[in-house]
């Protein structure tokens, strides 16, 4: 507070507002196969978000997944009900100024407005998923994830042993 004169008084009051990271607020899913259902509507581009594969857009919704094992992720808005964007990113030591795209995509899904990517995931690993609309759109969203499991199957042959003289073999699809 601040007095020029005694008959006036003036207030300065100084705001700053604390924002967290844009990604920091995303629900954290893991699994190995899931869906999220949300509406864009209302959600609002931050001035420093990168454009989603360079593709401009108003309303990115942001969701998280941690893989819970390494191995080939595919997530798609298919059944979204507008044209969608999708971006997934991850970061090192969670500093959302250094995102690092891994995979986007604009168009490939089924009716080619919806979007579908596939990455390679680290276990354990965070990454963050960002939803948005092409030329401003919003709507909402079916995002779908899984993971693709390798199926290993170990088979003992007591009468037919392997090269190396073990009776057991093993075998991935």
């Amino acid at each position: 507070i601040s007095v020029n004169n005694a008959k006036q008084t003036y207030l300065r009051l100084r705001l700053n507002l604390l924002r967290p990271p844009w990604p920091s607020g995303a629900s954290l899913a893991t699994g190995f196969s899931g869906a999220q259902l949300f509406s864009t509507f209302g959600a609002v581009k931050r001035f420093d978000e990168p454009d989603h594969c360079g593709v401009s857009g108003e309303h990115p919704f942001w969701f998280s997944y941690q893989a819970p094992r390494k191995g080939r992720v595919t997530m798609s808005t298919d059944g979204s009900d507008f044209d969608t964007v999708l971006a997934v990113y991850r970061t090192p030591e969670h500093d959302f100024t250094k995102l690092l795209e891994v995979a986007c995509d604009n168009d490939s899904g089924i009716d080619n407005e919806d979007s579908a990517v596939s990455f390679d995931a680290e276990a354990n690993e965070i990454y963050y998923v960002a939803v948005d609309g092409v030329e401003g759109a919003a709507g909402f969203v079916n995002l779908s994830y899984k993971m693709d499991l390798e199926l290993s199957l170990r088979v003992l042959h007591p009468n037919n042993p392997s090269p190396d003289g073990t009776s057991e073999r093993s075998y991935s699809f």
